[in-house]
C-alpha cells in the first residue's frame, strides 16, 4: 500500500498510516486470522536524530499500528533510528524493526526485520 492513494485516509485501517506519512503499509493475517498493521518506511539517507524523533512519536500515538518496518541504506541510520526510539518510547515496548536495504535486495527467500536483541520478525 502506498501513501499516495488518498482514499486510503478513510479505510480504518490504513487512515493512521496516511496520517503518519508512512512511505507504505503492510497487512499481515496470522494463521488464526487476525490482521497486523505495519508501517513500511524506506530511509535511504541520514537524517537527524530529531526528524526520526518526530517520525516515531506520530507512530507511537497510533492505535492500530503494530509496529513499523524501516529498510535502511546503511547500518548508520539503524543506529539513530535505535537512538530516536529509545527516547520516543519511554517504557513502552518498542514498535522499531529494522533491515539494510542490502539485505532485503539479496534475500533469497525470506526478509528478517530485528528489533534490537527484543524481537525480530521473518517474512518468507
Amino acid at each position: 500500500v502506498s501513501q499516495s492513494r488518498y482514499d486510503l485516509a478513510s479505510d480504518t485501517r490504513f487512515g493512521e498510516l496516511v496520517k503518519v506519512q508512512a512511505d507504505g503499509g503492510l497487512v499481515v493475517v496470522s494463521n488464526r486470522g487476525k490482521e497486523y498493521l505495519f508501517g513500511v518506511e524506506l530511509e535511504i539517507s541520514n537524517k537527524e536524530l530529531d526528524r526520526y524523533k518526530s517520525k516515531l512519536s506520530a507512530y507511537y500515538l497510533t492505535n492500530h499500528v503494530e509496529g513499523i518496518l524501516y529498510v535502511c541504506g546503511e547500518q548508520r541510520i539503524t543506529d539513530v533510528l535505535v537512538a530516536a526510539d529509545r527516547e520516543v518510547r519511554g517504557e513502552r515496548n518498542s514498535i522499531l524493526y529494522f533491515t539494510l536495504e542490502k539485505n532485503a535486495l539479496e534475500s533469497q527467500g525470506g526478509i528478517t526485520f530485528a528489533n534490537g536483541k527484543e524481537h525480530a520478525i521473518e517474512f518468507s
